[in-house]
């Protein structure tokens, strides 16, 4: 895509940011949509490249410092009026910034991959990702029919994380002889084995389906948190929180 230099919103552009919230459009373009202050400051401070900043006329002066921190030699800042916003992003109530940022390359992975298989919830997806960076982890694999890590929710729930992550899409990383743990509800190791590991692989299944069954069969082990008590299962972000806790601490 590409933007003019004038300071408002032209509708033409307004319209294709609007197309930017089917997967297939973010992947056509290779962009995708940043909303709300937090996120956007926290965009400010990454090494993604952003092509545009969208702020809403009237917007506060806190808008407009965040607005101000990109670098104007490569990022075009333009006004628009609150509903071309509301048009342009999927939430009730838009912060009054909207940033468009360009996908980034994969890059090599390192020693632990953490991998969504299947996981279709944007808001898990996000929280996962987020949780992941919070225990260092930065390599997340995606794997099956599930969310896209670009999706508006996805960006929200993630709240800046997804900019310092290195998402992946293709299995083969894994399979370098490292370790491949899977998460079953019942009958694995202790997660507390995984901090023995020097790398590993572990697999995070979904709710509805859990791990799919290419994953299961080339697993080198599964892990299982202790509990239940007549709970069927955990919340997938839940239970990644905790086997990311046990294999990092």
């Amino acid at each position: 895509m590409e933007y003019p230099s004038e300071r408002r919103l032209p509708h033409k552009v307004r319209n294709e940011l609007r197309d930017l919230r089917t997967a297939r459009d973010r992947r056509e373009h290779g962009v995708f949509i940043v909303e709300g202050l937090r996120t956007c400051r926290d965009l400010s401070e990454s090494s993604l490249h952003v092509e545009l900043v969208i702020v809403a006329d009237g917007a506060s002066d806190e808008v407009l410092s965040v607005a101000d921190r990109f670098p104007k030699a490569t990022t075009d800042v333009v006004r628009c009026s609150r509903k071309d916003l509301d048009l342009i992003t999927d939430t009730a109530t838009p912060q009054d910034i909207v940033a468009l940022a360009r996908i980034p390359e994969r890059r090599q992975p390192g020693a632990r991959l953490l991998v969504l298989d299947g996981l279709s919830d944007p808001g898990n997806v996000g929280t996962i990702i987020r949780t992941a960076a919070w225990f260092g982890v930065s390599d997340i694999v995606l794997h099956g029919h599930g969310v896209d890590p670009y999706a508006p929710k996805v960006v929200r729930s993630a709240a800046g994380a997804l900019f310092r992550s290195n998402i992946i899409e293709e299995l083969d990383v894994m399979f370098d002889g490292r370790p491949i743990l899977v998460s079953e509800p019942f009958g694995g190791a202790p997660p507390s084995q995984i901090a023995d590991l020097p790398s590993w692989a572990l697999v995070i299944g979904s709710e509805a389906h859990g791990v799919s069954d290419i994953l299961r069969k080339r697993a080198t082990q599964s892990v299982t948190i202790p509990g239940g008590h007549g709970t069927e299962s955990l919340n997938a972000a839940i239970a990644a929180s905790i086997l990311l806790y046990e294999a990092t601490r």
